[in-house]
């Protein structure tokens, strides 16, 4: 019962807390980035993670049946159909805004790959179940700004289009600039934009950013967050096993399920005594300046742990090797220990920590979370693969 009431609590947060916008005609559908909980206040409305929410509210209908959870995944949906059109000129189009600012709601210029497909994948996810032409038609204008701008030849992508500056190239330190592993989740929504137009490009697009990605993966299995940094941090290494096997599920490829299975493992050999797994692994101390502490004194965030919660069930259906389940039970307590169960501030109770005393509740967070203990908490249902490939991807 304790397991069930986590994700109905996180759920009912999501829903009822002011994460979510759900009153101005500008903001309304949109999904702030995160709840700082020692100030009491909220960063930005954020695109990607709005395009999060349409999923995992489709995903809470195919839960519960409940019709009310499509109304807000089309709210959603709605806040970026909305966003997507203040994208400006032709370098632009298609693409969709990093965030609205808070309070005055402006706009942020600057256009990541990432986030856009985050978005497209909701958009389909919507679409799937209650298809309307004008989610497709944006699902489209995303994929095509996708190839046409942000797909380099050899298949990795750049990382974000700068309309303030006119800059392309973001060739940084971080793992989420250009060439990194974690833009191999775009193979997700590209594959499912090409099932629903038939337009094989979109396959053949994800195809390369998945052999593009096999080239980071280092011998142990872990992938380098990008061409540049050697270091690996573990939740774009967990987007790029997403990737992996949702390209193995739908494409059939076997050096995708491969890596994917090698990537799985190497989170089983960082997994730590209590179950998590930490923020990053393999860094130069040398250059980790004030994050020296982290060298002894590792974070150990939710994000990660719960993505490794859904990449451990899907190998533990596909080969049934226990120590998989085993891990996901051990990493299971960790998530749930995270989670905001009681406190006099509403807007925090059913929320998810990212680390022990981080002062935000990341939204994407808890929406990881969600996904995982409820896959968790089935994962003896029939048909047990099928359903995690539809429901987390």
């Amino acid at each position: 019962m304790e397991r069930i009431r986590a994700t109905s609590l996180a759920l009912d947060w999501l829903v009822h807390s002011d994460v979510r916008h759900d009153k101005d005609q500008t903001a309304q559908g949109g999904v702030n980035q995160g709840y700082n909980w020692r100030r009491r206040g909220y960063p930005f409305i954020y695109s990607e993670i709005t395009g999060y929410a349409v999923s995992t509210f489709v995903n809470a209908y195919r839960w519960t049946a409940d019709e009310s959870y499509i109304a807000l995944a089309r709210r959603s949906a709605d806040f970026l159909l909305r966003v997507q059109g203040l994208a400006e000129g032709d370098a632009a189009r298609g693409a969709v805004p990093h965030s609205l600012s808070l309070p005055d709601r402006l706009p942020r210029l600057q256009y990541h790959s990432f986030d856009a497909s985050m978005c497209l994948q909701g958009l389909l996810d919507l679409d799937a179940i209650r298809p309307a032409p004008e989610l497709e038609g944006a699902a489209q204008a995303i994929g095509d700004w996708l190839l046409e701008r942000m797909q380099r030849d050899k298949g990795s992508f750049l990382s974000m289009y700068d309309a303030e500056t006119g800059a392309w190239q973001h060739a940084g330190d971080d793992f989420f600039c250009d060439d990194g592993c974690l833009h191999a989740k775009h193979a997700i929504g590209l594959l499912k934009l090409g099932r629903v137009t038939g337009d094989d490009r979109y396959i053949g697009a994800a195809e390369r950013v998945c052999d593009w990605v096999l080239g980071l993966q280092d011998d142990d299995g872990a992938f380098r967050a990008t061409e540049r940094l050697r270091q690996v941090v573990s939740h774009p290494h967990c987007y790029a096993t997403e990737g992996l096997l949702y390209a193995h599920f739908t494409l059939g490829t076997e050096r995708y399920l491969e890596s994917a299975r090698r990537a799985g493992e190497w989170l089983l050999s960082v997994q730590n005594r209590d179950g998590s797994i930490n923020i990053a692994y393999k860094r130069r101390w040398w250059r980790m300046g004030r994050r020296i502490t982290e060298k002894f004194r590792p974070q150990r965030v939710t994000d990660a742990t719960a993505q490794a919660i859904r990449i451990w069930l899907i190998l533990y259906h596909l080969d049934g090797d226990r120590r998989f389940l085993d891990a996901c039970y051990r990493a299971g307590g960790v998530v749930r220990r995270m989670q905001c169960t009681s406190s006099s501030d509403r807007n925090a109770v059913g929320g998810f920590y990212f680390s022990p005393g981080h002062p935000i509740m990341f939204t994407w967070c808890t929406m990881f979370a969600i996904h995982a203990l409820y896959a968790l908490e089935h994962a003896a249902r029939e048909e047990g693969y099928q359903h995690m490939m539809t429901e987390l991807f």
